[in-house]
């Protein structure tokens, strides 16, 4: 559950959203079981997509990978 509403991506989309523009966490409730967790995220920078950067003088094994025959 996102907030007290059942998950789909979208609900969490608009949960994130929502909580860019306020100061409320955003509450999620698991289920692993018979057991629930509640976890509450003070989460407030809106969507993000991260992205993968290279740290220098390391070798770039991302390349390789993609680039294997």
């Amino acid at each position: 559950m996102v907030n007290m509403k059942a998950y789909k991506p979208e609900v969490l989309r608009k949960a994130v959203d929502a909580a860019r523009d306020g100061s409320a966490p955003i509450d999620l409730l698991s289920k692993d079981g018979s057991d629930f967790r509640l976890v509450r995220v003070d989460y407030h920078r809106g969507q993000r997509y991260p992205t993968l950067e290279r740290i220098d003088g390391t070798p770039d094994l991302l390349t390789r990978i993609v680039t294997a025959r």
